[in-house]
């Protein structure tokens, strides 16, 4: 009984509703919707075993593949002409390369950067799910004025096609909005002059509804993140507004709750208490709604003021953050910690895995 029954209940409705479409699809001979069926039954029965509680994600991020970030894509950076390589984004990136230039370069390396060896070794190593960053521009091409190179849907369906054939589920991630949420790398363009106004919410929305509309049948596509750590200064109000209408998007374009869930970023910690108020007075309404969280501990001057204990602490601690928390999940983590605190250690490897045992035990 109560509420653990009745998530079990809700479990098994979705487990039958999808063996039922398994049997009429297959039936009917269209073995690809057939076979998407049962892959959804499986994962409510696994849900239904583990006694009604949703399964952990343990995944890995495959950045710098459809945007490009110096860090996450060395190896293709570090082979770039001097002016390109220079740049701190995919915006200065493109640009310093010249449109037909980095037509190409894109090209090649969007078809090439991550291959079916990697997904298998990914599997290989237990984890079950990949984050896919992508563009805007990756689905509707660039705007006006923009150096960027798109759209390439295409490509994007290759990438699903080898995380499926391994049996992995991904989570696709708008990482770069129209017009940028933040003025950061990470959104593709890094630009001081940005401010909240120049994110276009309406052409954004429109990138997710294509998404959700092609990619509502697949599988493996378990979660869509509706944007990547937007700007601290955008008012809380205006961004849970575009959340609430990122909701319904994806809702309305085909991908439904207990299917796909959509990840609304809490950037960064300090915001926490913000988005539970709003959460009480309107999110209540939208089903299989996550919370995503990026936790680092190695950016900014407060990091670098704490001993190596106090990093230890706080990770452990985030345990109760999380169970604040009505859906989370930490799509972004590291055991990267501040120079000043790892120069003195003597076993490097062992403080390592320590912080990411602390880490592992408050997300888990």
């Amino acid at each position: 009984g109560g509420q653990l029954g009745d998530d079990l209940l809700l479990e098994l409705r979705d487990l039958f509703w999808n063996i039922a479409w398994h049997v009429a699809r297959r039936a009917r001979g269209r073995h690809v919707a057939d076979r998407a069926s049962l892959v959804r039954a499986e994962q409510h029965l696994r849900r239904v075993c583990g006694a009604g509680g949703s399964p952990c994600w343990r995944g890995v991020n495959l950045g710098g593949w459809f945007l490009l970030e110096p860090g996450p894509c060395s190896e293709f950076w570090f082979s770039l002409p001097p002016e390109a390589r220079a740049a701190k984004c995919e915006w200065g990136c493109c640009e310093a390369l010249g449109p037909e230039v980095a037509k190409r370069l894109l090209k090649a390396h969007r078809r090439s950067y991550f291959g079916q060896k990697d997904f298998a070794e990914i599997k290989a190593r237990g984890l079950t799910h990949v984050r896919l960053p992508l563009g805007s521009w990756c689905v509707l091409g660039p705007g006006k004025g923009e150096p960027y190179v798109g759209p390439c849907l295409d490509d994007l369906d290759r990438a699903l096609d080898m995380i499926e054939e391994q049996g992995l589920n991904v989570v696709l991630d708008l990482h770069g909005c129209v017009g940028g949420e933040s003025d950061e790398p990470p959104c593709g363009h890094q630009n001081r002059s940005w401010h909240y106004g120049k994110w276009d919410t309406q052409a954004s929305l429109l990138a997710l509804k294509v998404v959700a509309e092609r990619y509502c049948g697949r599988a493996c596509v378990c979660g869509v993140g509706v944007c990547n750590e937007p700007h601290p200064g955008i008012p809380v109000q205006k961004l849970a507004k575009y959340y609430e209408d990122a909701v319904r998007t994806v809702r309305q374009a085909g991908m439904r709750p207990g299917e796909v869930a959509v990840l609304l970023p809490i950037f960064t910690e300090s915001r926490v208490s913000e988005f539970l108020d709003l959460w009480e007075q309107r999110y209540r309404e939208y089903d299989d709604v996550v919370f995503d969280l990026h936790l680092y501990q190695c950016f900014g001057a407060f990091w670098s003021l704490s001993s190596l204990e106090g990093h230890m602490s706080a990770a452990e601690g985030r345990k109760t953050l999380i169970a604040n928390l009505p859906s989370c999940c930490i799509s972004e983590w590291s055991v990267a910690l501040p120079k000043n605190v790892t120069e003195n250690q003597q076993d490097l490897r062992s403080v390592y895995q320590r912080f990411a045992s602390a880490q592992l035990g408050a997300y888990e």
